[in-house]
């Protein structure tokens, strides 16, 4: 099959002669992506574009040292070390250079250059991406903004699975921003393992990412089968809160955010939008699966005179959130009793929209 039509302007410069690769960074049947130096000494990356009887067409551009670092760690894709604003085609023939372009790096045709998450391995494909897409605001919104609300939702989503897959918190984890574009108000993101001030990369047998993976993308199949698709009851509940926390607020200016990477993995590759009515959703199932009736143990911070209520805060045994409760009137002397007491109260109760009705509220025996 005959090499694809360049339409790049012909390179008359000197500097490409004989390439000698220094640095292989992938290899299969030849180099995919190395690194040389041109006849100045400037150091360049080159990624294999096409080949054909005998000829290697490489789309090269200009790095330094860091680049290529990054793209190793996998903190930037092929596409983002190749987009440059001058860039060079090399067809070789052996090491030597036959022909020569310069242009763009936009001028090259899609299919022919890198997809824009690709990474140098495969397995440096992110977790999870954000993205904002072109329509992406209503009237008055920054990219800036846009682009820190992308990351609290990540970090917000990660917590959330992690309190309830580890409840003890002994295992520490950090997303580090692989992919920046400021531009297109996107970013994907890789977990690391926290160490004493240090982001390492995962050991192979760490289970506990894998999981978060696996039910941030149950969450997303949920949300693209429009509810119809049956989470696991055990974890229906987190899975749930931490997609949420990556779906746009109502007062947020932002309208849609499209997500992909790993934990899209079971949607084809393609992204998952999620929108403001995805977190109504959300909010509409979270609600109808709350318990009719529910007994917590916990300390009573503070309380509400007016509205005669309070939360349950600080539960044993990890029981989750606070757990608001309403009172009547002949049960305010016990509430008040053990409010700011750090005494373990057992209390009972009935859901009653937003809340739960207090039915019986007790001492915890053997526990302060």
């Amino acid at each position: 099959m005959p090499l694809w039509n360049v339409n790049l302007r012909p390179w008359l410069g000197t500097n490409f002669k004989a390439i000698r690769p220094e640095n292989v960074l992938v290899q299969y049947d030849g180099p995919l992506s190395f690194t040389f130096c041109d006849e100045s000494g400037s150091l360049m990356f080159a990624h294999l574009s096409d080949e054909d009887d005998g000829v290697a067409r490489y789309i090269v551009a200009p790095v330094m040292d860091r680049d290529i670092e990054r793209l190793k760690r996998g903190t930037v894709s092929l596409h983002n070390v190749l987009n440059q604003p001058m860039v060079w085609v090399l067809d070789l023939k052996g090491w030597e250079v036959t022909k020569s372009w310069v242009g763009r790096y936009s001028d090259i045709a899609d299919g022919v250059k890198p997809m824009v998450d690709a990474m140098l391995y495969p397995d440096l494909e992110p977790m999870i991406k954000l993205v904002v897409p072109d329509v992406r605001y209503s009237l008055g919104a920054v990219g800036v903004d846009a682009l820190r609300y992308l990351i609290d939702g990540a970090e917000a989503a990660m917590r959330v699975l992690l309190s309830h897959l580890k409840p003890d918190g002994k295992t520490e984890y950090k997303l580090e921003a692989q992919q920046l574009a400021f531009n297109s108000i996107e970013i994907a993101f890789q977990p690391r393992k926290w160490n004493n001030g240090a982001l390492d990369p995962l050991d192979a047998k760490d289970t506990t990412i894998p999981k978060v993976v696996d039910l941030l993308g149950k969450g997303l199949e949920w949300v693209s089968s429009r509810g119809n698709y049956q989470l696991p009851q055990k974890h229906e509940r987190a899975i749930l809160a931490a997609i949420r926390e990556l779906t746009p607020k109502k007062e947020s200016q932002i309208l849609k955010i499209e997500v992909s990477g790993k934990v899209a993995s079971s949607n084809d590759g393609q992204f998952v939008p999620l929108t403001t009515d995805t977190r109504t959703d959300i909010n509409e199932r979270i609600r109808s699966r709350k318990p009719r009736s529910i007994l917590r143990v916990g300390l009573i911070r503070e309380m509400d005179e007016d509205k005669r209520s309070f939360e349950l805060r600080l539960m044993k045994n990890n029981e989750g959130r606070a757990v608001k409760f309403t009172f009547d009137p002949e049960q305010r002397d016990n509430v008040h009793r053990h409010l700011g007491a750090n005494i373990f109260v057992r209390a009972s109760g009935e859901r009653a929209g937003g809340a739960y009705k207090l039915v019986d509220l007790v001492e915890e025996q053997n526990g302060s």
